[in-house]
């Protein structure tokens, strides 16, 4: 056996510059090299596979004062999370306490008017999520995937 092993694409470069009747064997390198190629395309594609969401908890929050921070503890293990307002109102998201209110200081995620804001494929244990509406009376709805 070889101390090193020969590069597929060197091997296959020799062979058809060697002649024909290596056909066979160049071939063959080919099928594995290509096998080789998809394998670790499945692999890439196995990776980028979010985690299986088992479960779906749906969470609201009174707002009454507005521009107040009001938090949510994520469960433990949570791979989504979705959030907006009852009435469509705008309003400011944050994984760091004292970002969103009551004066709100950058950084922090403004959710325009009349939309939602979500994240999937999140590892989460421990977090707090803080959010803020610079109108009062607003309900926040969550839905947290784990």
């Amino acid at each position: 056996m070889p101390d090193e092993l020969i590069e597929i694409t060197a091997a296959k470069s020799w062979m058809k510059r060697t002649g024909s009747w290596f056909s066979d064997a160049w071939n063959y390198l080919s099928n594995i090299q290509y096998l080789m190629e998809q394998q670790a395309n499945v692999q890439t594609l196995l990776t980028s596979i979010p985690a299986v969401i088992t479960r779906i908890r749906f969470y609201t929050v009174s707002m009454p004062v507005a521009n107040r921070q009001y938090t949510l503890v994520l469960p433990a293990n949570t791979k989504s999370v979705e959030i907006q307002t009852t009435s469509g109102a705008a309003f400011r998201i944050s994984f760091d306490a004292g970002r969103v209110g009551p004066v709100a200081s950058r950084p922090y995620w403004s959710v325009p008017v009349n939309t939602s804001w979500s994240q999937d494929k999140l590892n989460l244990t421990g977090a707090t999520f803080y959010f803020a509406c610079s109108t009062a009376g607003e309900t926040a709805e969550m839905a947290i995937g784990t």
